[in-house]
């Protein structure tokens, strides 16, 4: 249970649904609910200070070359929901839409044309496993908008996205061995070998189709004693991998439609970035109707195991703002992911292991990890570094 402590933050929203407070697993297994947000309080601030679990950054996300500037004037809660609003510097008109910001110039968007908001849970509150998910209503007319990236993912604490002196040599790896895995571009101290690292046909022709242009795992299990490191000691390997509840994009693979890509991304890498999916232990696809494997397995900055879900045409701005739930489950175990499309639940609500899930819950795919065996590693990886944050934009 959640203590209520006065005038501190309650980690269970109070309007949660009492049906949301426990649920049974997909591993029969039962789960209280340990941090929930329904966003129903109208006119939230999130600017730095202004909230105890989220707060909306302010910087370009030069990671993915954005082509936005993140402002927390972006974000706020009306209607029930948070809402993430996107304006552009070619919106002259003011109040087009509740929420927008325009008209501003370029100069006044640090010379970018796109202004929207990302939302970070960063040393504020952290998910360590079990289930999480998150509803939403995606931009857009109808599931053939396009030019949106919208998603909800975590990363591992250690990291903060957007800060890039945080996330070199941190984003993507979970690994706690002593070896090449650690190495800068996971080769040998020469630079000679292995043979795999030096050439991969899976890399791309802007990185010389060499596998890895990563700068080394900077927490490694090969850190020295009395080295800066957070524990629990300088031989344990640290890192802030990244499990994506959903990125969603228009479809690449097929004329129409819209999709989320459901995935995960570690390093050190394996040779090509293969990983094993002959067996159902390995990987297991439960929805076929909607559910594909993803053709991209990673590039030289990260490794990437994903499904790609088809939505529906409903849950978007234009075309019903149905919300719907989205979630991923990281068991406690034997590492292994499982993502899923859920019913209509609350906004953000997470499940630590301790009833009955609605018929709705359908898993779409799952993967385990003990399928990523990096190249010329002794082990194979080390399972997710915990804590993880969650960062919606």
């Amino acid at each position: 249970q959640s203590p209520v402590l006065f005038q501190m933050p309650e980690f269970i929203d109070p309007t949660t649904p009492q049906d949301a407070l426990t649920r049974t697993g997909f591993d029969s297994l039962p789960y209280d609910l340990v941090f929930s947000d329904e966003f129903t309080t109208p006119g939230r601030s999130f600017y730095p200070g202004d909230d105890p679990f989220w707060e909306a950054v302010d910087l370009w996300y030069g990671a993915t070359g954005d082509i936005e500037w993140y402002d927390p004037s972006q974000v706020t809660t009306r209607d029930g929901a948070l809402v993430i609003t996107m304006d552009s510097a070619d919106t002259l008109t003011a109040g087009l839409t509740p929420g927008s910001t325009a008209p501003f110039t370029l100069a006044e968007n640090h010379g970018l044309t796109y202004r929207s908001g990302m939302l970070q849970s960063w040393n504020k509150a952290c998910f360590t496993g079990g289930y999480i998910e998150v509803s939403v209503v995606l931009p857009g007319p109808n599931a053939e908008a396009k030019g949106y990236w919208p998603g909800a993912w975590t990363m591992g604490n250690l990291a903060r996205p957007g800060y890039a002196a945080t996330t070199d040599g941190m984003w993507p790896y979970t690994y706690n061995t002593c070896d090449v895995g650690t190495y800068p571009n996971q080769t040998d101290k020469d630079g000679l070998g292995p043979a795999a690292a030096l050439h991969s046909d899976a890399s791309r022709s802007k990185y010389n189709y060499e596998l890895s242009w990563l700068s080394g795992q900077r927490l490694s299990a090969c850190s020295c004693p009395n080295s800066d490191h957070p524990g629990p000691s300088t031989s344990v390997g640290r890192g802030a991998p990244e499990i994506d509840i959903f990125e969603a994009e228009h479809a690449k693979d097929t004329p129409t439609g819209h999709v989320v890509s459901q995935s995960a991304q570690f390093a050190p890498f394996t040779a090509d970035y293969s990983f094993g999916t002959a067996t159902a232990d390995q990987w297991t696809i439960y929805t076929p109707n909607v559910t594909r494997a993803n053709d991209y397995k990673g590039s030289a900055v990260q490794q990437a195991v994903s499904g790609i879900v088809s939505l529906r045409d409903d849950m978007f701005q234009g075309s019903g703002k149905r919300f719907t739930t989205l979630g991923k489950f990281l068991s406690y175990g034997v590492v292994s992911f499982r993502f899923c499309v859920f019913g209509f639940l609350g906004h953000v609500c997470g499940y630590g292991s301790r009833g009955t899930s609605p018929p709705s819950r359908t898993s779409t795919w799952t993967s385990n990890v003990d399928v990523w065996h990096p190249i010329c590693a002794t082990q194979r990886h080390s399972g997710i570094d915990r804590p993880l944050q969650l960062a919606p934009r």
